[in-house]
């Protein structure tokens, strides 16, 4: 999903087709441009604008998504490991779906700093992907 764009919430229903019940980690990309002037000009222009992360995360509850990231590389390529991080720790099964359903009540998404605290003290194991 690019921020800067709601069409691309679209590609959901390929996903769910071929992918089965695979987690489904949304992930908000380019969030450094949400801000930034020449975007909100041309968006604008295209009589858009740039998705919140308010409506990112009422499309994750509403696609029942395992969480919501937002990632920048231009920012910082932390948040892209992050995302990827994140993806690994749900495709695993490591990530508490009780606690996951939980966040997204309360409209918020856990930081990858809650997450590695979340599986601190859990038996390792290894998954080739």
């Amino acid at each position: 999903m690019l921020l800067t764009n709601t069409r691309s919430f679209q590609w959901y229903r390929e996903v769910r087709t071929h992918g089965g019940a695979a987690p489904v980690l949304l992930c908000g990309c380019k969030a450094d441009l949400r801000h930034e002037k020449e975007t909100l000009t041309l968006l604008s222009k295209l009589k858009t604008h740039p998705v919140t992360s308010e409506e990112a995360l009422s499309v994750a509850r509403q696609l029942g998504a395992t969480t919501y990231v937002e990632t920048s590389a231009r920012a910082s390529s932390k948040g892209v490991r992050d995302a990827f991080e994140v993806a690994a720790l749900a495709a695993l099964g490591k990530l508490n779906k009780q606690q996951m359903k939980q966040q997204k009540q309360v409209g918020r998404s856990k930081s990858k700093r809650d997450l590695k605290a979340e599986l601190k003290g859990r038996a390792k194991s290894c998954c080739v992907m």
